[in-house]
């Protein structure tokens, strides 16, 4: 196999570097455009173009009225780098590289090219290393990943006016659809759906139906032609699916622990029908959020995937030493990474500190996020889960059921891009399934 070290013309293009150099000496306007391509200095490939290129932009910082091959030779100067820069004569030879600077962005994206591949060369020598390096195998796998989760494209820098975008912005407004609602009247009017790139959570106590909902916003999306990718921790993918079919063929779970009537049982078979024909795929022992990523990244690759959704944070694992906090901040930033990199919604479900059971207003809040981290900091949207009855029935066994209410809170706590508020739903205990609070709920005609 030939070593990509030996291909000079793959690593670097010495003609284009020049060309960079010579066309911001031309022409000080390029400067800033140049520096979106082109966002570091170690972009620059050999010693001499870095000290130039590290010393234009010095000069661009000091917003002199002109930059030119002398003031550039003088600073280099003053930082003992012009001999070690090819001297007076390698600034000659720049300036007499490129005619103008017509071209200069497309000789800076061949420089930041340049730099991607070295970039892809260096991790690939690193994880071929790994094999050798002491621990198990497991622990192999792991920086190989993150080796891989770490290895980025350099792109573009996008800078926006208000001059030159704010019409463009208020089409771009007009035009949004949120692709991916939850299905709930009430909570989406709050929140009108989620964007790809956000990070939500649904956090709540144990037993308020935090799976449950998040499973039932999959299912919706999955009815209207969405494509779900469903990591569970907790539950297994035969639970989901039995879950789903009853909740969707509004049949009593519990019943079918003995003998199912007919009915149900051909009305369960009708509704599998229905919902074999979901694209959702459920994962059961995918423990870590670099192996969430690689699998969400191939299965994108694939196809267009419009939602993530992960059961639970608090069961996903890190490095075996790190103390509760810096493992919820380590897996809340890869979480946040995801979403960024793959550009996909990622819906999280999480548990709340004991804190909320000591108060005698049991109602969540933000700060009760269970060893949070960074998580409240990172999320674009939490829902807290709240359910009245199951406080009732925890201070109260023998109640009769027929006295409780029924009624869900989703208290929308942190909403980066909108308002917060309460959204009311009813809880289908039977059928394991939230809805809309009809009117009647509410006490309307």
């Amino acid at each position: 196999m030939t070593n990509p070290l030996n291909n000079s013309d793959r690593l670097w293009s010495k003609s284009s570097e020049a060309a960079v150099l010579g066309s911001m000496l031309i022409d000080n306007n390029c400067i800033p455009e140049v520096l979106a391509i082109i966002t570091r200095t170690e972009m620059m490939y050999s010693e001499p173009t870095r000290n130039i290129f590290d010393a234009i932009v010095a000069l661009h910082l000091k917003n002199l009225p002109r930059i030119d091959a002398v003031l550039l030779r003088d600073q280099l100067v003053k930082r003992k780098q012009l001999e070690e820069s090819g001297g007076v004569e390698f600034i000659r030879d720049i300036l007499d590289s490129v005619p103008s600077s017509a071209n200069v962005l497309y000789y800076a994206k061949i420089v930041r090219e340049r730099y991607n591949y070295r970039n892809m060369i260096k991790t690939v020598q690193e994880i071929s290393e790994v094999p050798d390096e002491p621990g198990d195998v497991n622990e192999q796998i792991a920086k190989i990943q993150q080796l891989a989760l770490d290895m980025e494209q350099e792109k573009d820098v996008k800078a926006y006016t208000f001059e030159a975008n704010a019409t463009e912005s208020v089409i771009s407004m007009a035009n949004k659809r949120y692709t991916i609602i939850t299905g709930f009247r009430d909570i989406d009017k709050i929140i009108h759906g989620f964007l790809t790139n956000e990070f939500i959570l649904i956090a709540g106590r144990p037993g308020m139906g935090k799976s449950t909902i998040a499973r039932d916003i999959v299912n919706y999306n999955a009815r209207q032609g969405k494509r779900a990718l469903m990591f569970s921790l907790e539950m297994s993918a035969e639970s989901i699916m039995q879950a789903s079919i009853c909740a969707a063929a509004s049949i009593d779970g519990n019943s079918w622990k003995n003998d199912p009537p007919q009915d149900e049982f051909d009305k369960a078979i009708k509704t599998a029908d229905e919902i074999s024909k979901y694209d959702i795929t459920i994962y059961e022992t995918v423990e870590t959020a670099k192996k969430m990523y690689a699998i969400a990244s191939a299965a994108q690759r694939q196809g267009p995937v419009d939602l993530i959704c992960i059961d639970n944070i608090q069961l996903i694992e890190t490095h075996r030493y790190m103390k509760t906090v810096e493992r919820m901040t380590t897996i809340s930033r890869q979480l946040k990474k995801i979403t960024q990199a793959l550009k996909i919604p990622v819906l999280c479900i999480s548990h709340l500190n004991r804190e909320v059971e000591k108060r005698q207003n049991h109602r969540p809040k933000l700060s009760d996020l269970r060893d949070s981290g960074s998580l409240e900091q990172d999320a674009d949207m939490v829902l807290l889960l709240y359910r009245e009855d199951q406080y009732r029935k925890q201070s109260d066994p023998d109640i009769d059921p027929s006295e409780f209410s029924g009624t869900a809170e989703v208290i929308v706590a942190k909403n980066r891009r909108g308002r917060t508020g309460i959204a009311k739903l009813v809880f289908l205990e039977e059928y394991t399934t939230f809805a809309d609070l009809a009117p009647t709920y509410l006490g309307e005609a």
